[in-house]
């Protein structure tokens, strides 16, 4: 029996929103987040008007978060948000997606926060990561940047934590922006030696956003 074709379509729409839930749902479990726990904070809006919710932000997604009845929610309609506080941190939209607002001093340092899990393969009975499926006991834990996650009893997903932070600052007026030792370098021709030399005392790892707050407070001080 062949069935209309209006009928087709409407059975292709649903698979398609129940593949793209799934999707979704995917992502955000996976999704890093960068406090442990949704914490009281304030949201201020360009027109003075103040809210207060519990926040967090997804730094895989680059995404703020808040909660309302228990549920998750993504705050929209960022171009009517002057600036976000999740406990004592401050963080103010750019473009689409927040930074983190550091204060150095007389200057601002902003982080574009980026963190994806990775997936390297599966625990194994004795602690060991293969790319199968092996039977183990259900663990979640955190250490450094290792997250495991157990899906189910008897799988144990081992990701990675790859961060890919951005880091922005303003020099007379004007907004600069850089990622690793390279592109820093290029926006002080000057002081090339002198970033060089830092970097390498102080080992300045540029995906841990402490290690960059710490080269710059010496950045900051060049004339």
């Amino acid at each position: 029996m062949n069935l209309p074709s209006f009928f087709l379509s409407s059975i292709m729409k649903k698979i398609l929103l129940f593949l793209a839930m799934l999707a979704s749902y995917n992502v955000y479990s996976q999704a890093v987040m960068l406090f442990p726990e949704y914490e009281q904070g304030t949201v201020l809006l360009r027109n003075n008007q103040r809210v207060n919710a519990k926040l967090n932000y997804d730094a895989t997604n680059k995404q703020m978060m808040y909660q309302d009845n228990g549920k998750n929610m993504i705050l929209t309609n960022i171009e009517s948000v002057a600036n976000v506080r999740i406990g004592t941190r401050q963080f103010q939209p750019l473009k689409e997606s927040f930074c983190e607002v550091v204060s150095i001093g007389n200057k601002v340092l902003l982080i574009d926060w980026w963190i994806e899990n990775i997936h390297v393969g599966y625990k194994g009975a004795y602690g060991q990561v293969s790319q199968v499926r092996s039977h183990s006991v259900q663990l979640y834990s955190i250490s450094g940047h290792s997250h495991e996650v157990a899906n189910t009893v008897s799988d144990m997903d081992v990701y990675k934590q790859k961060n890919r932070n951005v880091y922005y600052f303003y020099e007379k007026n004007k907004q600069r922006k850089f990622k690793d030792k390279k592109s820093l370098l290029k926006l002080f021709p000057k002081h090339q030696e002198q970033i060089q030399q830092w970097t390498d005392e102080l080992n300045t790892d540029f995906s841990k956003a402490e290690d960059v707050i710490l080269l710059m407070k010496q950045v900051f001080l060049l004339e």
